[in-house]
């Protein structure tokens, strides 16, 4: 019994290190009832190896969109990168392992570090009283439609923050700051609040980006004032 305690914890781990964020997944992955992989999620909560997300502004007892990930930023990184590559890394293939992680980092530092790293900068600028509104709950946000890295809802003005973060070697285009504008004009008619909205990228932004978010009133941020100490 203690080895398959051990076998699921493992392979809940391991599924949640592939992407694997919903109740429904993990249970059709591991080939276990939903009940059963609750449970043992539960356990990882308590122990603060998995932590439970909700879309930002949603009640974390009530909504049915929670999603889980990995709290340890260790073992994230292991069954992200280090596990699957273990027999490589066993066997010497010391560049297949390279070019494995040369392939795959840019993308986990965007979701797991980047987009992380600009929200905590948003609520910092907010809770200085440097932005002209004031959202509560900012964190991610998604639904059947759409998935917003930075969603922030000020309910005294009736104002929805909309962001995106772009961790690219490139400098970002229009069409980036388009797909930005029509996810927060369908979130404001759902919301039925006014929308801005604010553009992360570590590369800078092209020409056309920078005026077409004048015209649109679209805060841009690079990573130079993201690092910059007296931001």
């Amino acid at each position: 019994e203690e080895f398959r305690e051990t076998r699921i914890y493992s392979a809940l781990l391991r599924s949640l290190g592939n992407g694997v964020t919903d109740v429904a997944g993990l249970s059709q992955h591991l080939g276990l009832d939903a009940k059963i992989v609750s449970r043992y999620l539960d356990s990882l909560i308590e122990l603060k190896f998995v932590k439970r997300k909700v879309p930002a502004g949603e009640d974390p007892q009530k909504s049915r969109r929670g999603q889980y990930g990995l709290a340890d930023r260790f073992l994230h990184f292991y069954f992200h990168f280090i596990f699957p590559q273990l027999q490589n890394i066993e066997q010497g293939m010391t560049k297949t392992v390279s070019e494995f992680l040369r392939k795959n980092f840019d993308a986990y530092v965007g979701k797991f570090v980047f987009e992380p790293l600009c929200i905590q900068w948003l609520k910092k600028k907010v809770d200085q009283g440097e932005w002209n509104c004031s959202p509560q709950n900012i964190d991610e946000y998604w639904d059947k439609e759409m998935q917003v890295d930075v969603l922030g809802i000020d309910s005294h003005d009736q104002i929805l923050l909309v962001g995106e973060c772009k961790w690219t070697n490139e400098k970002v285009g229009v069409s980036v700051l388009e797909e930005l504008q029509k996810k927060a004009e369908l979130l404001s008619q759902k919301k039925g609040y006014h929308a801005q909205t604010v553009l992360f990228s570590r590369s800078g932004f092209t020409s056309q980006t920078v005026e077409k978010a004048k015209k649109w009133n679209t805060k841009l941020v690079g990573l130079d004032e993201i690092f910059d100490n007296k931001g």
